[in-house]
């Protein structure tokens, strides 16, 4: 793979979960949507406070060969994606599991 390694891993990891879960939870999706952006809204956050400083430490480096720009930092535009992803994919299950207990 090449230039678009994590944004083609990202498509495809997570749109079929996202198709998935659209078409079979989306009465829970529809009345939980505002905590699932939020949910998206602090992996963003999170990714900034974390991602971010790990990146110009050294702790961690991305592959700039396999990405596009954008580059955030020393970190890539995909790897916010991802974490947002992550978010709002944990909250989902939040929501599914907590209204399967109801």
């Amino acid at each position: 793979m090449g230039k678009w390694t994590y944004t083609i891993l990202d498509i495809i990891f997570f749109v079929p979960l996202i198709v998935f879960c659209v078409f079979r939870y989306r009465s829970i999706l529809k009345k939980r949507l505002e905590f699932i952006f939020f949910s998206g809204l602090v992996g963003g956050v999170l990714y900034f406070i974390i991602d971010i400083p790990a990146t110009y430490w050294g702790a961690w480096t991305m592959n700039l060969a396999k990405t596009f720009p954008p580059i955030v930092g020393l970190s890539v535009f995909e790897e916010l994606v991802w974490a947002i992803l992550v978010c709002m994919t944990v909250a989902v299950v939040i929501e599914v599991v907590l209204s399967k207990k109801k």
